[in-house]
């Protein structure tokens, strides 16, 4: 994650930029501050995003989340602050809410499965 910091009337605006390259509400929250121009707004929003990307910004704002490692419908928050699909089984990890199976082991997504019949063999061992 890259952070781009501008002053605008002597007041520090952080905008974030993905690392993909989508700007990250910026607009919002520059607009949002009573002491921005609009006009100012709108030239350091022209500057900071090439063309093509202005008309994705939009569709983008739904990829955005705020809450590292929520989970939701097969997708987690990433420290991107971006909804990013799980991963499937021995894709490398570094949280278990990275994985699908909700469990990363040794950097490697793995099966719930496998632990479970893991557990179940200690459970027999044990009994």
């Amino acid at each position: 994650l890259r952070i781009d910091e501008i002053n605008v009337a002597d007041e520090s605006v952080q905008i974030k930029i993905l690392h993909n390259g989508i700007l990250q509400k910026a607009y919002e929250k520059l607009t949002l501050n009573e002491n921005v121009d609009e006009y100012l707004v709108a030239t350091i929003f022209n500057l900071l995003v090439p063309t093509k990307l202005k008309e994705e910004i939009v569709v983008a704002s739904d990829d955005i989340c705020e809450n590292v490692g929520i989970r939701k419908e097969g997708k987690y928050c990433s420290d991107t602050e971006v909804w990013t699909t799980q991963k499937e089984t021995s894709a490398s990890c570094e949280n278990n809410f990275e994985c699908d199976s909700n469990l990363c082991l040794e950097n490697e997504c793995v099966s719930g499965n496998l632990i479970s019949r893991f557990l179940r063999w200690l459970k027999n061992l044990f009994s």
